[in-house]
């Protein structure tokens, strides 16, 4: 899988390095945005039975201006959006959103998790499979999976 600064995920095959899918990340609450990769994790393999299913994690910058004192959403002295972070959750092999969010077969919805900017995630998988995010306060949140075949 790779995913793009635009906005884009592709699913790519191993064995010959051709696209099979691809979706375009939805900007959920946002009229227009952009929606800019940070890390992909896998959260279940072939071998835990089933398709294959990865979370991207983004963060969703909105083109509205927000005023602000804080320093960070200002780059260049040029004020930007509003940002906040967003998972994505999809079959590998299929491109589908997991959840059932979406409702366009091209464009796939994500999850909001934090109002604000990232400064860390982790993906443990002990005895349950869970994504911790760390947001600027270094607050925890956190989202659990659970897989089909536990329940």
């Amino acid at each position: 899988m790779a995913a793009t600064k635009l906005g884009k995920i592709y699913g790519i095959d191993s064995s010959n390095g051709e696209i099979i899918w691809s979706r375009v990340l939805g900007y959920g609450w946002a009229e227009s945005a952009q929606v800019v990769p940070i890390k992909i994790y896998t959260i279940k393999t072939v071998s835990d039975g089933g398709d294959p299913e990865v979370v991207l994690v983004t963060q969703r910058r909105a083109d509205n201006v927000c005023f602000s004192f804080r320093i960070f959403l200002f780059t260049d002295h040029q004020p930007q959006g509003l940002i906040d972070t967003v998972i994505f959750h999809i079959d590998a092999m299929t491109g589908e959103d997991v959840t059932g969010r979406s409702k366009d077969d091209l464009k796939i919805e994500g999850q909001d998790i934090i109002s604000g900017s990232l400064v860390d995630s982790f993906f443990l998988d002990h005895d349950e499979k869970m994504l911790v995010l760390l947001d600027e306060f270094l607050q925890v949140s956190f989202d659990s999976f659970v897989s089909q075949q536990d329940v």
